[in-house]
């Protein structure tokens, strides 16, 4: 039977465990206003707003309160992202002002040095030219105040970044009042140097070509139900999307939220589910099957979790998945053994018992890498290899449990006296007989779709917060509806109706997972980003750009 819950998710929310009810209080969400600023800082010979962000104010509402579009504002604070991301209560952002309103001026302003530094931690996914932009430095800068002979820089290495700020050079001056630059606002000046402002007046400022909005009507189709109860998996991936909703709550923007329980079949008609600005779910691939006979092409299904699904992104512009499939993992492996270097010393072990296709796929792969390698039929061949050859990077080029479990047993015993880099089919992390600890010593390689990153402070606030909540620790599932669900509803609160045209502008790096919407070869978006995890062999995990 179909169970419709309508759920306004605008204050606080608390989902019981299974087989219990799903309880959450209603309220109306009123937008909070945008005063235009009084004051003005001149930066480069150009005007500027300077606006004090106040709790729940959004990029989108700021942009239209000031007549801007969002890239405009970004351009000119390199710490916020086009998601919003950086933009915090009280601090101070640059807002242009249009060339038409602003006073003609005679005085310069210049960027210089303040001989202060700010401490940053880098991530994983970051590199010096994404640090700098970050704070409108030059990359010269941040090596030169840090030592750097090159730009290579490791995940969680602290730097030394120079805090720069706006003064005025001698000459006549505006006599208004000017407000001073907090240190989240950066500018540096070839930034300013590739800015560009629109000449027309402002009641000619054309409007940008999407309109974002702070009201979404989510609906979210899940399999609840099953022949134990609950479906812990849905359920699980049901509170996830919820915490999401409450943080994007906190940020200015409500959602309506309608959940089907689709078990057996039971999907809403296709007039119901046209009336959401987003669908998420469902996931395995006969429930999308079961949608997809009901809606056809009609709506747009945002697949969220299970591999197997891809294919039906593959074949529809109405499904987009939000998992990176099985084939960007394999693609992004071959990518990661060549980036290594190790062109000539790449050993492929291929047991004759465990040959197939995933062999022949890794082996393609490679082939198109330009990787020189060289094929390792058996256990006994393997320890002649590596030895006689002193190979650097060992592919297990199989998914079968127990030719991966001999082949790693036996690495285990060679990497005592060899240091090489092991690759494998992230399949491997989910074999139920084998145990982990054997990643380790043999500095195991995976490129995968999921990883969370326990060090990273929003993951660890996020476990925090969901504990208050539901009283237990989240799962993989959980963390997943929390990434599909914030993705896809920022995405659509920034460019409206038309988010799937503009998708592949918005990446994220999430807290499982990682989203960078491109098209496929017949013009589908899908998700092609993949985490790369190495086990070091201090028994530590990696994470590595």
């Amino acid at each position: 039977m179909r169970k419709t819950l309508q759920i306004c998710i605008l204050t606080a929310l608390c989902l019981m465990t299974a087989g219990t009810a799903v309880t959450a209080y209603a309220q109306a969400y009123e937008p909070v206003p945008v005063t235009i600023s009084k004051d003005k800082v001149k930066i480069g010979g150009k005007m500027y707003y300077s606006h004090i962000v106040q709790e729940r104010q959004t990029l989108y509402s700021i942009s239209r309160a000031y007549g801007v579009t969002i890239k405009e504002i970004t351009d000119m604070n390199p710490s916020i992202s086009a998601d919003g991301t950086g933009l915090t209560k009280n601090s101070i952002i640059l807002i242009p002002v249009k060339e038409a309103e602003a006073p003609l001026e005679t005085s310069q302003e210049s960027i210089v040095q303040t001989g202060e530094y700010r401490t940053h931690t880098v991530k994983w996914y970051e590199n010096l030219d994404d640090i700098a932009a970050q704070y409108g430095v030059t990359v010269k800068e941040i090596m030169e105040a840090n030592g750097l002979a090159s730009k290579s820089i490791k995940s969680r290495q602290e730097l030394r970044i120079p805090v720069k700020k706006a003064v005025a050079a001698a000459g006549p001056s505006d006599d208004r009042p000017v407000t001073a630059l907090s240190d989240t606002v950066a500018v540096d000046a070839d930034t300013l140097g590739a800015l560009t402002f629109a000449t027309e007046p402002a009641d000619t400022i054309q409007e940008p070509p999407y309109v974002g909005t702070d009201k979404v009507n989510l609906t979210l189709l899940l399999a609840l139900g099953s022949k134990n109860g609950f479906s812990g998996i849905n359920m699980d991936f049901y509170s996830g999307a919820l915490m999401a909703l409450k943080q994007l709550e906190s940020e200015g923007i409500g959602t309506t939220l309608s959940v089907y329980d689709i078990t057996d079949g039971a999907v809403p008609g296709a007039d119901t589910l046209a009336k959401a600005d987003l669908i998420i779910g469902p996931s395995a691939p006969a429930d999308i099957e079961n949608v997809l006979k009901v809606t056809g092409d009609s709506v747009t299904v945002i697949s969220p979790l299970d591999p197997k699904s891809a294919r039906f992104a593959d074949e529809r512009n109405s499904v987009f998945h939000a998992a990176a499939n099985n084939d960007f993992q394999f693609q992004d492996m071959a990518s990661w053994v060549r980036e290594q270097g190790a062109t000539g010393k790449v050993a492929v072990i291929a047991p004759r018992t465990a040959q197939g296709s995933v062999t022949d796929k890794i082996k393609k792969l490679l082939d198109e890498e330009g990787v020189r390698y060289t094929v390792i039929p058996d256990g006994s061949s393997m320890y002649t290899a590596i030895r006689k050859g002193r190979y650097t990077d060992i592919i297990l080029a199989s998914e079968n449990e127990y030719a991966v479990t001999d082949m790693l047993t036996a690495l285990e015993t060679l990497s005592k006296d060899y240091s090489f880099n092991t690759y494998a089919p992230n399949k491997a992390r989910n074999f139920k007989e084998l145990d982990t600890d054997i990643f380790y010593p043999v500095r195991m390689h995976f490129s995968t779709a999921y990883f969370t990153d326990e060090s990273d402070s929003k993951v660890s606030d996020f476990y925090s917060r969901y504990w208050e909540v539901f009283q237990f620790e989240p799962n993989q599932f959980a963390l997943q509806g929390y990434d599909v669900t914030y993705y896809f509803v920022k995405l659509y609160s920034i460019y409206g109706a038309k988010w799937k045209e503009y998708a592949h502008e918005l990446d994220m790096s999430l807290l499982h997972s990682d989203i960078k919407m491109r098209p496929n070869e017949k013009g589908s978006l899908i998700n092609k980003a993949v985490r790369r995890v190495v086990y070091q062999k201090d028994m530590t995990i990696t994470l590595e750009p």
